[in-house]
């Protein structure tokens, strides 16, 4: 199955590209060899996670500080962090499997 993501630029041209990778499972774990198992790498502002929506547990953001975000629209509650590697979501201070959205923004 295809899942999509509903993406949007950063607006602040003086950003440096940003990077994060996104993992359904905690410990960047993509789920290899489950049928439904996915991870993505974006540079892009993600508004709403669509098909992605609460699943997420961990994360690495290779450039950037990115807010991320409990609810879809940038809502809700968030977290900021720069680069680095975040094994569980939930010791970030988001609930597992509750990221919604997510922007870039430093």
């Amino acid at each position: 199955m295809e899942k999509i993501l509903k993406t949007q630029p950063s607006k602040d041209k003086a950003l440096v590209v940003g990077d994060i990778e996104v993992f359904e499972h905690g410990s960047f774990n993509s789920g290899e060899g489950e049928e439904d198992g996915w991870h993505f790498r974006t540079s892009l502002n993600v508004i709403d996670m669509l098909d992605f929506n609460d699943e997420a547990s961990s994360f690495v953001i290779y450039a950037g500080t990115w807010e991320l975000f409990e609810d879809v629209g940038y809502a809700g509650k968030s977290i900021t962090r720069g680069p680095g590697r975040y094994g569980d979501i939930q010791a970030e201070g988001i609930a597992n499997d509750s990221l919604s959205s997510f922007r870039q923004i430093a």
